[in-house]
């Protein structure tokens, strides 16, 4: 009697022992695979995250550039995490910008002109001057950068203010000009055409492309969403016919009274 409970014990004590060996060993597998509480995934996630910051200035007087939109894509294939990362953000009023929590990567930071800011009033009710960085129209800058293993501070970027077109669009025949209607510009280049900023067309016909990069440009005007159903009959400034010649933009220039004349496609 005493051997079989003897017997039974230390069976009871063997299955104790393999149940608590088996149980550490699940645990060690468990925290191969979770630490501090995070899955797999969500380690991958929290994997190389870092900070981006910058400072935007002008070229031509290294001013500052005020409210510019800062935005940030990942540009990497097929890694769907930078893939799929985008932010954007705004410069201050030294031009500095900072993004956070950016997975390791490359990516393209795009610096466009998004904010015009109007002059302040101060505290005698006057008006101020504007600053000129805070009111620059400037030609969209693009910036590759690759993250990886720590935080990139202090990115400087410059932009130039480009050129000015002005002018104004009248419909063939003196009729009424169609609503939605844009100055659609391209810039020649070594490819072909890429195109660029876009403005709209006032109801008077008068039109203002600012921050035109600097270059061979080919100014077209179209209707909004009815790109065949009209034409530019002629297209002059300078005694250039634009519909034959580009116009040749400097930095900075100007280009006054371009004359456009719209027509509407006839019916067959």
């Amino acid at each position: 009697m005493k051997r079989t409970i003897t017997f039974k014990m230390y069976q009871l004590f063997c299955a104790t022992i393999m149940a608590f060996t088996a149980a550490l060993i699940t645990f060690a597998q468990t925290q191969e695979r979770v630490v501090d509480g995070k899955s797999p995934d969500t380690q991958k996630t929290q994997v190389g995250r870092h900070r981006i910051s910058g400072i935007v200035t002008m070229r031509v007087n290294n001013q500052p550039v005020v409210k510019a939109l800062i935005r940030i894509t990942g540009i990497d294939r097929p890694v769907a995490e930078t893939q799929n990362f985008t932010n954007q953000t705004f410069t201050d009023e030294q031009g500095r910008w900072t993004v956070d929590k950016v997975p390791d990567g490359n990516y393209l930071i795009v610096v466009d002109p998004a904010i015009t800011i109007p002059p302040a009033n101060n505290k005698n009710g006057q008006v101020n001057e504007a600053n000129p960085a805070a009111d620059a129209k400037f030609v969209t800058q693009s910036h590759e950068v690759k993250v990886s293993g720590t935080d990139i501070d202090d990115l400087a970027m410059q932009v130039i203010k480009g050129g000015r077109i002005t002018g104004k669009v009248i419909m063939d025949g003196g009729e009424m000009l169609p609503k939605d209607l844009i100055i659609l510009p391209e810039q020649a280049i070594k490819d072909g055409r890429s195109p660029i900023r876009i403005a709209p067309v006032q109801s008077d016909g008068s039109f203002i492309l600012e921050g035109v990069p600097t270059g061979e440009i080919i100014l077209k005007v179209v209707v909004y969403g009815k790109p065949k159903e009209y034409y530019m009959k002629t297209a002059t400034v300078n005694g250039i016919d634009l519909l034959r010649e580009t116009l040749n933009i400097q930095d900075g220039a100007e280009v006054k009274d371009a004359h456009i004349v719209f027509a509407k496609v006839a019916n067959k």
